[in-house]
């Protein structure tokens, strides 16, 4: 986070919100540990000194960074002693504390390193809110016509079947789905759940599956654009945050390639560093393939050519993709939410005339109507 000026301020975290708790720390126990250091490297303690501070509320991070202070007094760096003290860092999050680190410039690290923790917690939030409620719907809907398909209508059946008349084909429809599902779901799922299995350890183990995995995915034709603007929003603030702690191109884009989930895009990014080493500029060198495909980028990136402000270019690539990505995930929201509706409707419908039926027919046969 930025004051108006451009500087770095502390994170937003209100230790009011906190609530500690046992195990192994989190990544909300890192971000409580990175804004608690971050403030009082910025009131001017040394990095022992804020360690120590930090270290006196009772909490889960403040017990991480007590004991990143006993490696910091044994002769380790800070990133390597939060590694060892159990702080959930990954390769991003050790190159900015190391590059901090190098530069000489530990609180704007730690102040990066709580921005980057934010925008991963606002990221999963936002996919959380548009993938809860349709999903509630879908799990009420088959909950509810399970009920009806194995607790109501048997009842029903049995009155039929001891007067002699056939179940309506839809009531009959359902009972068989629910019988079918009590007796065969529990295989099935796990059927599913070793088929999945499978498939990941191949696609682990072979590079081409993976690789044309990755591809797929990218091209999709519902989802694939919203794929490809995470993507891109999360390559291009992986880079735009290196790059402010001071990492070079090469370097940025390199780390970016390695936490990378993305085969396809991961081996872009690894094809541009291999580029820009031979002497390619930034903005040629990522202007081809899944990287840029609408060419937006590769202008930026001439402009910081001219100007030498890399940092500020991919920073405005960083806030162009998570706009298209927000974007993405507002859309998928509004279709996955009339879509479930659609299904639970019809489903609802199903079931009420399911059961409706026969319980208009049993009504009429005790008042000694024909069906």
């Amino acid at each position: 986070m930025r004051t108006i000026d451009g500087r770095h301020k502390p994170g937003r975290h209100k230790p009011g919100r906190y609530k500690p708790g046992r195990g192994k720390p989190g990544r909300r126990d890192l971000l409580v540990a990175a804004t608690r250091l971050g403030e009082l490297l910025d009131a001017g303690l040394s990095t022992p000194e804020a360690l120590s501070a930090a270290a006196q509320p009772r909490d889960r991070a403040a017990r991480m960074v007590g004991a990143a202070a006993a490696g910091v007094a044994r002769g380790q760096s800070l990133s390597r002693a939060l590694a060892t003290a159990g702080a959930p860092l990954d390769r991003v999050d050790l190159a900015l504390l190391e590059a901090g680190e190098s530069g000489g410039d530990i609180a704007r690290a730690l102040a990066l390193l709580a921005d980057r923790l934010e925008q991963r917690a606002a990221i999963r939030k936002q996919i959380t809110g548009a993938l809860s409620y349709p999903a509630m719907l879908m799990l009420v809907t088959v909950v509810v016509l399970h009920g009806m398909s194995l607790f109501v209508l048997p009842s029903l059946a049995s009155m039929y079947e001891s007067m002699g008349i056939a179940m309506p084909t839809s009531s009959r429809i359902l009972m068989a789905a629910g019988r079918a599902s009590a007796s065969h779901g529990p295989g099935v799922l796990a059927c599913l759940l070793l088929l999945t299995s499978l498939v990941m350890t191949v696609r682990s183990r072979s590079p081409r599956l993976r690789l044309l995995c990755d591809e797929t995915l990218l091209r999709a034709p519902l989802l694939g654009g919203m794929f490809t603007s995470f993507q891109h929003a999360a390559v291009y603030s992986v880079v735009s945050t290196l790059l402010e702690a001071g990492c070079s191109v090469t370097d940025a884009l390199q780390m970016s390639a390695r936490c990378t989930g993305n085969t396809a895009v991961a081996r872009a990014l690894e094809l541009a560093c291999r580029r820009i080493r031979r002497g390619v500029m930034p903005g040629t060198a990522l202007g081809a393939g899944p990287l840029d495909p609408s060419g937006e980028s590769a202008g930026i990136l001439r402009v910081a050519e001219a100007t030498g402000d890399y940092p500020g270019a991919f920073a405005r690539l960083a806030r162009l993709t998570a706009c298209r990505r927000d974007r993405a995930v507002e859309r998928f929201g509004k279709l996955a939410e009339p879509a479930a509706v659609t299904l639970m409707a019809v489903a609802v419908a199903g079931g009420v005339l399911a059961l409706y039926q026969p319980v208009l027919g049993s009504a009429s046969l005790l008042q000694g109507g024909t069906q």
